[in-house]
């Protein structure tokens, strides 16, 4: 088990450095440095079980943003593609077009686990994260904005096979469904939704494909949009 830092004055100028680098192996942690502040798209594939951590206390002091200039479909500020993944601490943020499929995270076409805590994640399109049939992914503490989304069917965590688990996290301003889900369970989550009407559609909290499991959690939809909902399930 190895430790790489990424940033000014590490071993690496950038996250994506370290990850093209081909060091990293399983049990391996990435430490982002305070002040990491770049505009560049970190994807890795085959490697399991990393951790990459910036500043858990404030993770605005590590942030990774993904402007997307050439316009590309299905590109992520954050694409890792294996199993264990675990990141803290970060903020991540995709500043690209809204009429995109893209946005902060994409974890790969087949099922893996991942956990989140302690980051902040903000979109300008109509997702966070693309989570494909995912299974054992947890988020704790974490912070989700679509108030800069342009669309008006912007959701945080997208796609219907996903079962996620998420614990204590925020989800704000996002028009359309913040949780797309298969089996989801929250707990001490809260959704608020303060968004214009003509900026909403269909919105809601969660909406479960299965049967969600929901814990001392809270929606406010703050709008008198047509379909507003806030915990609901299609079975």
């Amino acid at each position: 088990m190895a430790t790489y830092t990424a940033g000014s004055g590490g071993d690496y100028p950038t996250l994506q450095t370290c990850f093209a680098s081909g060091v990293l192996a399983s049990g391996d942690i990435v430490q982002v440095l305070d002040g990491y502040n770049i505009d560049e798209q970190c994807s890795i594939s085959g490697t399991n079980n990393v951790t990459v951590i910036g500043n858990v206390a404030d993770p605005s002091q590590c942030v990774i943003t993904w402007s997307n200039p050439s316009n590309l479909n299905y590109t992520f500020t954050l694409s890792a593609n294996g199993t264990g993944w675990t990141f803290k601490g970060l903020t991540v943020n995709y500043t690209g077009s809204g009429s995109l499929v893209s946005g902060c995270y994409f974890p790969g076409w087949t099922p893996r686990d991942a956990t989140w805590e302690d980051c902040r994640f903000s979109t300008t399109t109509t997702q966070t994260h693309y989570t494909y049939a995912l299974t054992g992914v947890v988020w704790r503490r974490c912070t989700f904005d679509g108030s800069n989304a342009t669309g008006s069917s912007g959701g945080a965590l997208t796609r219907w096979q996903a079962a996620v688990e998420l614990e204590s996290c925020l989800f704000v301003d996002f028009g359309g469904v913040a949780v797309s889900s298969s089996g989801a369970t929250l707990t001490n989550c809260t959704f608020y939704n303060g968004r214009a009407d003509a900026d909403c559609s269909n919105p809601k909290a969660i909406y479960d494909l299965n049967s969600a499991t929901v814990v001392n959690s809270l929606s406010w939809q703050n709008n008198t949009a047509t379909g507003r909902h806030g915990f609901d399930t299609f079975s």
